[in-house]
Parts: C-alpha cells; structure tokens; sequence
C-alpha cells in the first residue's frame, strides 16, 4: 500500500502506517511539491492552526517563522512527481495565531502574504531522522545506550538512581504508577547529540540526574521508538504527546489506561527544574522529525533506478504494446499502485527521464533531482 484511502497521490509507507490525514508539501524544489511533514489529526484532536505553526517551528529549529499554510491540490506531472494543480489556486492563508481547528487536506507554505511566493526553506534535516530504536537497531546494547542501572556507576560511586529513586518516589514518570517493575533511561541520550540540527550544540554536561527518568519496563519499546514526549512549550501547560497508536505494542491494560489518563492532564507534572526542561525541549523536536517529518514517496522508493527502469521500456517497446504488471514496478510488493502511476505518466505521452515542453504540467529533469 503506498496510497492514504483520503488521497489520490501516493505517499512512503511511514505515510501510510501513520495514517495521515493531513500533508504538508514543501515547496524547496518548486515547482515539484514533496511531502515534507504530516500528520494523523485523529491522534492529535483538538489540534489547532497556531498550535501546529508552533509545532513545524521546533521542527525545523531555527528562529520562529512567518510562512503560512494554504491549501493546495497536487497533480502527477511526471514519474514519482507532482506539481500544483493548474486547475486550483492555492487556498487562503491560515493565520499563525489562529485557533481555529486544523482540516484535514493537502497544504504547503508560502512566504507571508502571497500565495505567488513559495517558501523555499528546510523542513526539518535534509535526511530522515531516525528514533533511537532505528538509529541503533543494527548496533548491540540498545539497552546499555538507554538504560541506566546502579551497576554503571557503582566503580565511581555514582549515586544518580538512588537520587532518582527519591526524586520520582519509586514511580513510572510517564504514568504515575509506582509498584511496578522499573528502570532508568535518558531523555535525551549523549549517542544521540550529532545529527540532529544544533538541538544538542549548548549541552556539555550528559549524566545528570535532570537528564534521567525512570519509567515502568513495558515502556521501553515505546520510549526507544519516540512514541511519547513532552511539550513543555505548550502555552496552556506542559502537555504529553503520543504520536502513534499504542496498539502498535504490548502494553497491559493498566499501562494503556495511565496514559490515556496522563494525556488528559494540563499540565503534566513535571519538576519546575529549567535543566529538566532543557532536555526536554530536546526530546520533543527530535521525537516531532521522527514521527512527523518527511513522509514523501521517494523516501522509499530509488527514483534514478526506476527511472532506468522505464527508459528500458521506452527503448523496446516504443509502440506501448505492454504490461504494466505491479511486479516490475514493485518488487518489494509494498507499492501496488506505482504500476499505474507509470502506466498514467507513459499514456500521457511522456517520457520521464526527458525535459518537456512547457505548459504540460511536466517538470524539467534537473527540476527532479532535489529533495
């Protein structure tokens, strides 16, 4: 599956997984649109246009912006490439501060005030960012890279985990219970400091304990997959956020329970400590291009070997006498419709790896190549 049941455009399988309702193209290639961010507004209810502003602005990490969002309609021009539609112009521009409810549909960002100018800037690192989980899956001792136990410092005398213990009175950080098998991670690991735009670059000092939080054991698949932080920037309180459907692991009934029960609460107990918060506001941007960054098509998908690809089939088979079987285009088997996205460009008349004349919604071939 490459499609979102909503769209008639095709999108990675991280896209697809998440279920989003809601893309953002980014228009730094233009006029060729690439999904730069999205997400599933039945996981965040309630989610509001300043609200998400907020959100794409410690995204990207810079200073906050003054693009805008618009509506717009992609169309395929070309393979594995769509531009606007020449039939819609872009919508009205939301307002930053507006609190009105986010809509699902297609967006993108436009410099304040016209929609004739495309915002050109970044969204987010030019490459995908991982969770801890994928970045360290291939290493061993993911557990040692997360966990902290009494046996790592016991040579040095460290007394971290019984200050924690103290600290959050025996209990799961993110859920309040105590009773309950436990253990110690970082919030924001040291291993993880290079790579991710600066979000590290004012923190010298790693293992303390405002960089520590002990969290009930069946968490630790869902902390390692960024599923959860904090956002402490929330002008209504600090507020957690679950990116993903807790389905997708196996958590106990009890666990499920406390929190949905935490994510109701405004705001989420956290020590007042600016430390603390301070790897906290390194954990939600990292955990926001995980789960909401990215997301386009040719994320998965090897666009110059495909092309080749069709460039076979051009040469031999000039007269279009052939079969657009899925197997030829898909031969992982996860992107069924991406035979018919050729068979669309090819009865077009186009030819995708060549430049095409103007006016035909098509995209040049050095227009291609960025992402």
């Amino acid at each position: 599956m490459s499609k979102v049941p909503e769209f008639d455009f095709l999108v990675s399988q991280k896209s697809v997984q998440q279920k989003r309702n809601l893309v953002i193209f980014k228009l730094n290639n233009f006029p060729r649109l690439l999904v730069g961010a999205g997400i599933n507004l039945k996981q965040h209810p309630g989610m509001t246009a300043q609200k998400f502003y907020r959100w794409l602005d410690e995204l990207i990490g810079d200073e906050p912006h003054t693009f805008q969002l618009r509506t717009i309609k992609p169309m395929l021009a070309d393979l594995l490439c769509y531009v606007q539609s020449q039939d819609q112009p872009p919508g009205e521009a939301i307002p930053r501060n507006s609190d009105a409810l986010l809509q699902a549909g297609t967006y993108a960002l436009f410099n304040e005030g016209s929609a004739d100018s495309p915002y050109c800037g970044s969204l987010g690192p030019p490459y995908e960012v991982l969770s801890l989980k994928e970045a360290w899956k291939s290493l061993e001792g993911l557990d040692n890279t997360m966990q902290v136990t009494e046996e790592t410092y016991a040579a040095e005398g460290n007394s971290l985990i019984q200050s924690l213990a103290v600290e959050q009175k025996s209990q799961c950080f993110l859920t309040k219970r105590t009773g309950i098998p436990l253990l110690q991670v970082w919030i924001f690991p040291e291993t993880m400091r290079w790579g991710h735009g600066g979000l590290a670059a004012n923190t010298e000092c790693w293992e303390i304990l405002a960089n520590l939080i002990t969290i009930g054991v069946d968490l630790f698949p869902v902390w390692c997959a960024n599923l959860i932080s904090l956002d402490c920037n929330d002008p209504t309180g600090c507020r957690m956020v679950v990116f993903d459907e807790l389905s997708k692991f196996e958590l106990s009934d009890d666990t499920r329970k406390a929190l949905e029960k935490q994510k109701k609460k405004v705001p989420f107990l956290i020590p007042q400590d600016p430390e603390i918060r301070k790897f906290w506001n390194m954990h939600f941007p990292w955990t926001l291009r995980v789960h909401v960054g990215g997301g386009d098509l040719t994320d998965d998908i090897d666009e110059s070997e495909l092309l080749n690809v069709v460039d076979d089939l051009d040469e031999n088979n000039r007269n279009g006498d052939f079969r657009f079987g899925d197997s030829k285009f898909n031969p992982s088997g996860d992107y069924e419709h991406l035979g018919a996205m050729v068979k669309e460009v090819w009865m077009k008349g186009k030819q995708p790896n060549e430049s095409k004349e103007s006016g035909s919604g098509s995209v040049k071939g050095e227009e291609r190549q960025g992402k």
